[in-house]
């Protein structure tokens, strides 16, 4: 009997910066192992062209069923909803792709993922009219939605799986592909490396915590971990394919500390290159020197921290509470000492902000010497998110005018949380806010991103089509984008941005 035929797609169009689709290979790996025939449609390196490439495929592969990954739904910066097309939003391109796909292939046989689809499942099948959808970690999920769908059977027991025209999903217990990822035989990680900076890597899916903001835990789940062995082995053959630097892309990659600390040890017992560099997200604590140690041994180059703020109850307000600016600081200095790059991110705008607070976190990084300070100005409200059922936000979400939510903090052009929607404290006016910060940081913008109402200049925070990939591969950098910001100062083989 001929095996079931699914086709995954790869829906980021985003190229400034390319994203090597991690998913696509854990999903291709399950479904490979599990008897699946498996092809992989991947849009990225086709995004000027993605309907002619759809064509082509489709012309050569006749797949029963058809999963597509979105990386993302909006972009998470304020300036996006003026400077990007589609008010930052990336719906109305996956509706064209879908549109696409559907003139070749049979709609109701499609089945959604990724992370930009489980923040909003119901409102993603709706928009994209699609049928059938998986949310979280799906490499143990589709392939029960596929062979369910097969036999015609109902999907309603299987955890996680979203329907159209129903509201929620049954729950339960996400958990891991139990072997080894496949980094060579689906996606062209080689390629991405060559043409990006670093391709990524995972050792633990979801979080623990509960910031405000943040999805996370909602759409990944609290945490499980994947069997360090067979990320090893994974990491091998990124290694034998030429990778040089990867990204750790776990949640926050200090969590479980004792976890992260043995994961740094097995690493250094494996005796990579010299030249493999490894880059990371972690949050400011836990964090001591011995950890340092172990990772800067095993190859740690840097650290982007997700710190948000300096301001002890502004970190309350974000749901934060863990550390306070005594932990940033010390964290801080331990990278500083064992030679670990860091990068503060600090995320402006909460109920209670102010442009004192504002100027305060950021001289207070400063007086800390990391390597790059990442500024945003305004919050993304998601609908996972705690922040979704604020009671101010649900207030400013009622006003139907967009200039009346605006007055009480609330941006969005579109439909409050289907659409990029943002809050500032009313009490910081924009767009003016953004002059006093560039003021207020002066000259020292060449450490410190600064948010600009073009979103894509090389000094802001933002990635999505800036200025600032164009500088990292003219130089030929590889790593963090953030690692490379303060050298986009410098001339390039072309001219000074």
């Amino acid at each position: 009997m001929a095996s079931t035929k699914v086709t995954l797609v790869n829906a980021n169009l985003v190229q400034r910066p390319a994203v090597a689709p991690i998913a696509l290979d854990i999903i291709a790996t399950s479904l490979d192992y599990q008897g699946f025939d498996v092809s992989i449609l991947d849009l990225t390196p086709r995004a000027l062209d993605f309907e002619k490439a759809i064509g082509e495929f489709f012309a050569r592969n006749n797949p029963d069923y058809v999963g597509i990954s979105f990386r993302n739904s909006w972009d998470m910066y304020l300036p996006s909803i003026e400077a990007l097309s589609e008010q930052g939003s990336f719906i109305p391109s996956h509706r064209r792709i879908i549109d696409a796909l559907a003139t070749r292939f049979p709609r109701e046989k499609i089945i959604a993922g990724g992370v930009g689809f489980s923040f909003m499942p119901e409102v993603m099948l709706e928009r994209l009219d699609l049928n059938q959808g998986v949310v979280g970690a799906g490499e143990m999920i589709l392939p029960e939605i596929i062979n369910k769908m097969e036999a015609r059977a109902s999907l309603d027991d299987i955890p996680f799986a979203v329907q159209k025209g129903r509201q929620g999903y049954k729950n339960g217990r996400m958990s891991a592909f139990p072997g080894t990822i496949n980094r060579k035989n689906f996606v062209d990680n080689d390629r991405y490396y060559t043409f990006g900076e670093h391709v990524g890597i995972r050792t633990n899916n979801g979080c623990t915590k509960s910031c405000i903001f943040c999805p996370e835990k909602t759409v990944k789940g609290s945490l499980f971990r994947h069997d360090l062995g067979n990320v090893l082995e994974e990491m091998d053959q990124l290694v034998e394919l030429g990778v040089k630097d990867i990204h750790l892309n776990d949640s926050e990659m200090n969590m479980p500390f004792g976890f992260s600390k043995q994961f740094a040890k097995a690493i250094i017992e494996r005796k990579y290159p010299l030249d493999i560099r490894f880059w990371s997200y972690m949050q400011p604590k836990p964090f001591d020197d011995e950890y340092a140690r172990l990772w800067r041994k095993a190859g740690m180059i840097g650290i982007d921290f997700g710190t948000d703020h300096t301001d002890a109850q502004m970190l309350k307000k974000l749901g934060k509470g863990w550390y306070g600016p005594e932990d940033i600081a010390k964290t801080t200095k331990i990278c500083n000492e064992n030679g670990i790059a860091v990068m503060h991110e600090l995320l402006f705008g909460m109920y209670g902000e102010t442009m004192d607070s504002i100027k305060k976190s950021i001289d207070f990084i400063w007086s800390l010497n990391p390597h790059v300070i990442g500024t945003t100005l305004g919050v993304g409200v998601t609908p996972k998110s705690l922040l979704a059922i604020n009671q101010r936000v649900l207030t400013a979400i009622a006003e139907n005018d967009i200039g009346a939510r605006a007055r009480q903090g609330l941006y969005c052009k579109g439909t409050p949380l289907e659409d990029p929607t943002y809050i500032v404290d009313p009490s910081i006016s924009i767009p003016e806010a953004y002059d006093q910060m560039k003021a207020h940081i002066g000259e020292r913008e060449a450490r410190i991103m600064i948010p600009t109402l073009d979103s894509i200049s090389a000094p802001n925070n933002q990635l999505v089509n800036s200025k600032r990939i164009d500088n990292v591969r003219e130089n030929e950098l590889k790593g963090a984008h953030w690692y490379h910001f303060p050298r986009q100062f410098e001339k390039t083989r072309t001219e000074r941005l």
